[in-house]
């Protein structure tokens, strides 16, 4: 194939035509880029200054928070308005505070408060009740200090989430305006904080004395067009100037902050750069033709008669042709390392056919013996040309030996590749022998490989290429990072382990990162969810805590389940407003996630490490002591919650188990008031009757719904509802003294019953009393499996089983009672 004898013109002008493209391309892309960093700094301005508006809000909002948690704990009404006033006096931005009840009273730091107001009429008493969480109101001049003000305020509720009260605080917005006034220089726009209604609260021009707040007509504030919760608007007019404006709304509120820049700003740094690219392009240009005149001139035509004689050579037909080397063709040097080219050839070419036969067939010896190998074996030269490639190399890379052949490892697999060789290559092609690890993806699979590398050297001892050697080691590699996995994680949620939690804590305090917060939480009634609804529902709950977790926190901190119902936290650069708010957000989760009508709990404590003072078993320490202290105190009422939770599910499931319940209930009290029980001593048997079928919940569905008569092996595990329900009323201070009737009122007065055997009078009372009324209720309603029995029929079963089955004196009071109500 012949060298082209000249280069044409064409392509150079294309090359020039496109040089101008390129640049008139990069040139809008740039000015887009320019436009897009004035609109990123509008828009930081815009977030720096809503942050340091909410950063004041943000401090009182947790205030609130803290007050609110604590008079729902219980705080005497004599220590709240001793700690109100404290933070009125220590807050400059707080005017007053106040926290009112339902019933219209009210506790109010300020002493030149003006008369008694029904408090529950406020518009923040009925915005917090309503929307149940924190609220701000829009602005308004303070009766007091006549200065502008907003009230924030949080609802506080008692016991089953009944409204006790509203606690809120009036916050001065003096220092906001005085910010926002300063915030940015007059000709270049302004800055403004508006209300819901429109209301000014900061503006450049805004009068302080006034005894008014002014609306956004009075400045030319286009509030209409700021109807997203945070964007830019598209250029509009106002106060006789063209701009854009950058605006967001507050969470928790109605109000706006926006920043207006004028056009001119905005184009600014454009203009700039469109005189220096304009100046740079015309230097670009000049410079560019004066070489391409030079280029034609001492370039261009001595290469055309340099290419004309190389095209003349062929050493096959005519071994004796060297090219011209005067100085008048050019290119001398060049002319004259040809001819010395030309002579080498022609002895190698000699050379080349006389060895030729005997190098085939050692390559083909050498080719099949490595074919035959499980490994890739490649061979390079010095120039990291693949010259050789044997194994199966289609199958775990996706490429042929063909494609691979004379290609530089860069060519062949991509820039990133060679880069990432590129050091282990240089050093081969020094000489040294080299080892190390690669991954292939292909076909949805990864590939591991060792590489082994060794030099090939001449005679001469010099390098003239290498040849490696790639080993399979996937299968190896995979078992290793499957047990990394395992001994890291844990089983059941893939949440880090206690050994991942203890070293993670080690790295923060010795690389001094604080501070960080360890935060232990305790699951809950794990055991009542297992007793109730089996293990495979406990392990759901687990899951659905760590999911929660894994949820709530942010990208560098980390969750860790250290023991079977106890989870950990650490969170980084963390202080005590960010564990507040992670548990306010992590509890309205649990309690929003269900297992079978009821809500996951956790009881949660924390510890601040702020320096290395304190130990790390001290840190941990610290941390389980606060979450123990929040366990004994929510135990009660978790619990007691729960029993009531899992009742529902078994009655919602089984209507039929609900009036029984229901119905044995109203049986047992009619026997109890017989017996001339004491209220208090009705109300107990009442509720342990309620309660006697709640072990049911853990009784497969096939059993219970059963409409043929039972197989021995399933009436045994139809009896097993008695200590089940046991187990889960046991678990609830409430209800531990009722557990015993769940599990004794199928014993039988004669010894026989089960679960325990027990015989007269060793039978609890109530046991006795719930064992008539489940017995009568039994027989006169319908069952899966047959129909009910007559009143007389199940009358006459009462008195035929008294002294076997029943307690025989209250069998007989039981008649007598059913005898009255027949008469």
């Amino acid at each position: 194939m012949k060298i082209t004898k000249k280069i044409p013109r064409l392509p150079i002008m294309s090359l020039v035509l496109l040089f101008l493209v390129v640049m008139t391309v990069l040139f809008a892309f740039i000015s887009d880029l320019i436009s897009d960093k004035q609109i990123e700094n509008l828009t930081l301005k815009r977030d720096v200054a809503v942050s340091k508006i909410q950063r004041e809000l943000v401090e009182t909002e947790s205030l609130l928070i803290s007050m609110a948690l604590s008079i729902e704990n219980g705080m005497a009404i004599g220590d709240l308005e001793e700690i109100l006033n404290d933070i009125d006096e220590k807050n400059d931005n707080i005017t007053q505070m106040f926290y009112g009840l339902e019933d219209d009273s009210y506790i109010i730091t300020d002493d030149n408060y003006g008369e008694a107001v029904i408090v529950t009429q406020r518009p923040w008493y009925i915005d917090a009740k309503n929307q149940g969480g924190m609220v701000y109101t829009d602005a308004y001049l303070d009766e007091v200090t006549g200065g502008p003000v907003m009230t924030l305020a949080i609802p506080v509720y008692g016991d089953n989430q009944q409204l006790k009260g509203v606690l809120g605080a009036d916050v001065s917005v003096v220092t906001v305006t005085d910010f926002i006034r300063d915030f940015i220089e007059i000709e270049k726009g302004y800055a403004f904080l508006l209300d819901s209604q429109g209301q000014v609260i900061g503006h450049p021009l805004i009068d302080h004395n006034s005894s008014t707040l002014m609306n956004y007509d009075d400045f030319d504030i286009p509030f209409s067009s700021l109807n997203k919760n945070q964007g830019i608007t598209s250029y509009l007019k106002t106060g006789n100037q063209y701009g854009k404006i950058s605006y967001m709304y507050f969470e928790n509120s109605s109000f706006v902050f926006g920043i207006f820049m004028t056009r001119a700003e905005l184009n600014q740094s454009l203009i700039t750069f469109l005189i220096v690219s304009i100046s740079i392009l015309v230097l670009m240009v000049s410079v560019f033709t004066v070489i391409i005149i030079i280029y034609k001139s001492h370039v261009e035509k001595p290469m055309n008669r340099l290419i004309e004689d190389i095209n003349r050579i062929d050493i096959s037909k005519n071994s004796d042709f060297r090219l011209e080397t005067s100085n008048k063709v050019g290119f001398t040097p060049a002319r004259i390392a040809l001819n010395n080219l030309i002579d080498m050839s022609v002895n190698y070419q000699d050379q080349l056919e006389e060895s030729l036969e005997e190098l085939s067939l050692e390559n083909q010896k050498f080719e099949s013996l490595l074919s035959s190998s499980s490994d890739i074996v490649f061979v390079i030269d010095t120039f990291k040309r693949y010259i050789n490639v044997f194994g199966s190399v289609k199958d775990v890379l996706g490429i042929s030996k063909e494609e691979i052949i004379g290609k530089t490892h860069e060519e062949a697999f991509g820039y990133k590749y060679a880069m990432e060789r590129n050091d282990e290559y240089d050093r081969v092609l020094n000489g040294e022998s080299v080892i190390y690890s690669w991954e292939s993806h292909f076909m949805g699979k990864t590939y591991y490989f060792e590489n082994i590398l060794n030099p090939i050297f001449n005679q001469d001892k010099i390098v003239i290429g290498a040849v490696g050697v790639a080993r399979d080691i996937t299968e190896q590699e995979n078992r290793y990072q499957e047990l990394l996995y395992i001994s890291t994680h844990d089983y059941l949620t893939d949440l880090y382990n206690r050994k991942v939690y203890y070293e993670r804590l080690k790295e923060l305090n010795d690389s001094e990162q604080f501070p960080f917060a360890v935060i232990n939480l305790d699951f809950n009634g794990l055991k009542l969810i297992n007793d109730a609804f089996g293990h495979e529902y406990g392990d759901l709950a687990l899951k659905k805590t760590a999911e929660i977790l894994k949820n709530l926190i942010g990208e560098n901190d980390s969750v860790y389940r250290v023991s079977g119902d106890e989870f950990s936290v650490i969170m980084v650069n963390a202080y005590k407003q960010d564990v507040i708010q992670f548990r306010s957000h992590l509890f309205d989760e649990l309690k929003k996630t269900k297992i079978k009508n009821l809500s996951l709990s956790v009881a949660m404590g924390y510890f601040i490490q702020k320096d290395r003072l304190t130990p790390l078993d001290e840190v941990r320490k610290n941390a389980e002591n606060d979450m123990y202290r929040q366990k004994i105190l929510d135990r009660k009422s978790v619990k007691n919650k729960a029993i009531s939770a899992i009742l529902k599910t078994l009655t919602d499931k089984y209507d039929y188990e609900k009036r029984h319940s229901e119905r044995v209930m109203k049986i047992s009290a009619k026997i109890g008031k017989a017996l001339k029980l004491d209220d208090d001593s009705i109300k107990a048997l009442s509720t342990a009757a309620l309660f006697h079928d709640i072990g049911k919940i853990s009784l497969p569905d096939n059993i219970l719904n059963k409409a043929d008569k039972l197989t021995p092996e399933e009436y045994e595990v139809i009896k097993t509802h008695t200590s089940n329900g046991y187990e889960i009323l046991n678990t609830a201070d409430e209800y531990s003294e009722l557990a015993i009737h769940a599990s004794s009122h199928h014993e039988r007065y004669d010894g026989k019953g089960y679960p325990h055997g027990l015989k007269g009078e060793q039978i609890p009372y109530y046991s006795r009393i719930i064992c008539i009324a489940d017995a009568y209720e039994a027989m006169t309603s319908d069952r899966p499996y047959r129909r009910r029995l007559s009143k007389e029929k199940a009358r006459q079963e009462i008195i035929d089983n008294a002294g076997s089955q029943f307690d025989p004196k209250i069998a007989k009071v039981f008649i007598d009672l059913l005898d009255k109500e027949e008469a």
